[in-house]
């Protein structure tokens, strides 16, 4: 699904006045879809429920948009809950229709969109859902946790999708999303889309650590330093880079113990791998890239009496390379491909997932744990200018 490219049509799309007509609208519309499609056959496929939670139109407007790329590849019911807009009409429903990978046939899928500015949001949304197939909620926007009408729909989901990334907001954000991973005994899975955004960067820091001669390597870390694209007026990290700091940390057994922060230093974690210091550094820069992506990873370890550095460094828009520095068996430079994906694919990774996901959940604890830690730090230096 490319942003630049349009992969669906919305084939079909109108108000409508009543919600309990909905059904035999649909009905009619799809009729006219089929209509359309001329020699290529029109199928109607529903695979799940998405639930769309919208504070604004804005939102909801680009909500839709993502709907739309998503439906055209995996089809089903989506309802786009719109908290804000005034429209004397209840809801409009539209039809999306893409051609399947192999040409062979139409699929459509459906958007109900709600304006819900005031109305009972659950008692609009409920009774649409399909019954005996999955119900995603996707929280676009900030996460509100707390929120009556966002409690409702939670209940009747089985998975969640959030996206922490927004801009300042990545504290409040890593704690609803921890608050979310334990009501009802924690039976929901959870995603997120800026953990799935650094998937590329997690795989490729991997690939340095291939071969068995440099495994040894990962237990004496002595700095990893984390760029990415941001601003140094920020109090605290974007969720990204903190997120990929704490999996590489999470994973290879380094706790922090003290957080510090400065326009020179960026953000500067004091950290333990077994008896050892190490030192984790997140480093904003401008960038014309989205705020937020990566930039780059570097590692430096000592083993065996022998040093080692390890880069991980973007180099496009879509390429990321791979460089290393060491006394051992250590590999050529080299380029792959890992484009910046759309919200709409980072979506549609989202929605075709079930299991729960324990090591996002681990490195989300690791990051509130680093949070907690810089707040303590900025309430320290407070008191000692006060």
């Amino acid at each position: 699904m490319n942003e630049h490219k349009k992969t669906y049509e919305t084939a079909v799309s109108e108000s409508v006045k009543n919600l309990s007509s909905l059904d035999s609208r649909l009905t009619a519309l799809y009729t006219q879809a089929i209509e359309q499609g001329g020699a290529v056959p029109t199928s109607k496929a529903v695979m799940l429920n998405l639930v769309i939670y919208a504070a604004n139109t804005e939102l909801a407007d680009r909500a839709f948009e993502n709907a739309s790329q998503i439906l055209s590849h995996l089809t089903g019911r989506t309802i786009l809950v719109d908290l804000a807009a005034k429209k004397t009409q209840p809801a409009s429903v539209s039809l999306i229709c893409g051609i399947s990978e192999r040409g062979d046939k139409r699929l459509c899928g459906e958007v109900i969109r709600l304006y819900a500015d005031g109305g009972p949001v659950s008692g609009m949304t409920l009774p649409l859902l399909i019954p005996n197939v999955p119900v995603y909620l996707w929280v676009y926007g900030e996460i509100h946790s707390e929120d009556a009408d966002f409690i409702d729909l939670l209940r009747v989901a089985d998975h969640v999708v959030v996206d922490s990334r927004i801009s300042g907001k990545t504290a409040p954000n890593l704690r609803a999303i921890d608050r979310l991973s334990k009501i009802d005994e924690g039976r929901r899975s959870l995603r997120d889309l800026g953990w799935i955004s650094i998937q590329d960067w997690r795989e490729a820091t991997a690939q340095h650590f291939d071969a068995p001669s440099l495994r040894r390597c990962l237990e004496q870390i002595a700095e990893v330093t984390v760029r990415y694209s941001g601003s140094d007026a920020s109090s605290v990290p974007e969720s990204a880079p903190l997120l990929f700091a704490s999996w590489l940390m999470e994973r290879l057994g380094i706790a922090p113990t003290e957080v510090f922060h400065s326009r020179d230093e960026g953000y500067r974690i004091s950290a333990r791998q077994d008896d050892r210091p190490v030192v984790v550094r997140l480093f904003p820069e401008p960038s014309k890239l989205r705020t937020g992506r990566l930039l780059s990873v570097t590692m430096n370890c000592g083993y065996n009496g022998k040093a080692g550095t390890f880069t991980t460094e973007a180099v496009s828009d879509t390429q990321l390379s791979l460089t290393e520095d060491c006394r051992d068996i250590c590999l050529p430079k080299k380029v792959i491909e890992a484009p910046d994906i759309a919200d709409a694919q980072l979506a549609a990774i989202a929605l075709s997932s079930y299991r729960k996901d324990r090591v996002f959940m681990k490195s989300i604890g690791l990051a509130l744990q680093i949070l907690r830690q810089l707040e303590l730090a900025d309430e320290k230096s407070t008191r000692f200018r006060l």
